[in-house]
């Protein structure tokens, strides 16, 4: 539960840090410095190892908190990201571990669901 909380955490203060101003565009490159330093920070020092699939993965489910109609999924190598029952985006998952790969992941996830979603824009 600890986990969820500050992945959630990192998902929404991402999102703070990363939007401009209201109503405008996501700052990709700031949302990208932003879930990389909360992954390479969190994974080390969680008690019961994690990989950094993982812990994006439950971040990300943070998104069907601020628009339950958006839901995160992988499904054979492929993150999706579906709007009621449309998927709004398909990316492949990165290979590895890397805390900046899955950083851009994260950040080309959360850039989907921002255009998608009026309360993703609002929140």
């Amino acid at each position: 539960m600890i986990r969820f909380g500050v992945l959630l955490a990192m998902l929404v203060i991402g999102r703070a840090y990363a939007q401009t101003a209201p109503g405008t565009t996501l700052d990709r490159a700031r949302l990208v410095a932003v879930y990389q330093e909360s992954l390479s920070f969190v994974a080390p020092r969680i008690l019961e190892p994690v990989p950094v699939p993982e812990l994006t993965f439950w971040g990300l489910q943070g998104i069907s908190d601020i628009d339950p109609s958006l839901r995160v999924v992988t499904r054979e190598n492929r993150l999706l990201l579906f709007r009621r029952e449309h998927a709004v985006a398909d990316l492949p998952v990165p290979p590895g571990d890397s805390a900046s790969d899955w950083a851009q992941a994260a950040a080309d996830v959360t850039q989907a669901a921002f255009a998608a979603s009026a309360s993703m824009r609002r929140n």
